[in-house]
């Protein structure tokens, strides 16, 4: 089974192209991920670990995208909507694009 690429998802209420998600590494540990609409949250490591300690971890940053995940799955369950919006063909599927600029100067 093939999954379809995200421009390509059949025209759904409710359902948007998904947007890239941007890291820019500042310095040290500390990076900041950008969403196209403009939010941005900025990761850093503990102190004990490199960082300066004054954003959340990158570990933590994922798991509270999965529960924000599982949890907004549930509250569209719970409020009627019994289908997913995404789909069968999407499901499982997890489009990641990695770009690492390395600025020399």
């Amino acid at each position: 089974m093939s999954a379809l690429a995200p421009s390509r998802l059949p025209a759904r209420p409710g359902l948007l192209p998904d947007r890239p998600a941007t890291a820019r590494w500042e310095r040290g540990t500390r990076v900041v991920a950008s969403h196209a609409n403009g939010a941005q949250m900025a990761t850093d490591m503990p102190n004990e670990l490199g960082g300066t300690g004054d954003g959340v971890t990158p570990g933590w940053l994922f798991r509270a995208g999965l529960a924000s995940c599982a949890a907004t799955s549930i509250a569209l369950v719970e409020g009627g909507y019994r289908s997913s919006p995404i789909p069968n063909a999407v499901i499982g599927a997890v489009p990641v694009d990695l770009r690492i600029d390395v600025d020399a100067g």
